[in-house]
């Protein structure tokens, strides 16, 4: 079966499955979209049960990991550090941030990168570099910390 073939097959109740969990559609596209590349890379695994429900816990399950992501994320902005700029609105603004995104260790400035100016999503920056994503989630909220504290040292 190809891929194409397997993604038709699935999708719809990967969709219904993701749609119980949340209610955005942009969430559920993202769900049903992990959910297929995990059916994908695991189809040889398959054990015979009705595909179906397999994609609809798949997408659930994507979908309740999207969620609280979300929820632990949901502190913070990818614009909190605009206030800077908006205090002192030069060019020197962005310098700064660009110094506090610098003194960053490599792996810091890396995921930093990568998740605020890239815009990948944690769990895809954790997949590509093949880490954790609490290593990710956490590296960059430590992250985060160190550019506020540069930038409060540095007024």
């Amino acid at each position: 079966m190809t891929h194409q073939e397997i993604a038709k097959l699935v999708t719809p109740a990967a969709w219904n499955g993701a749609a119980s969990i949340t209610k955005h559609t942009q969430d559920r596209e993202e769900a049903v979209a992990h959910a297929l590349r995990t059916i994908i890379s695991k189809f040889d695994q398959w054990d015979g049960r009705p595909i179906e429900a397999w994609a609809n816990r798949i997408a659930r399950n994507k979908a309740i990991d999207l969620k609280k992501g979300r929820k632990r994320e949901a502190d913070y902005e990818p614009t909190e550090f605009m206030h800077v700029a908006e205090e002192q609105p030069d060019s020197a603004d962005h310098s700064k941030l660009h110094a506090a995104i610098d003194s960053l260790n490599p792996r810091k400035r890396e995921l930093t990168i990568l998740h605020y100016y890239k815009g990948m999503e944690m769990q895809t920056i954790a997949e590509s570099l093949n880490l954790n994503l609490s290593t990710v989630k956490v590296t960059v909220m430590r992250a985060r910390q160190d550019i506020r504290k540069y930038l409060e040292q540095n007024r």
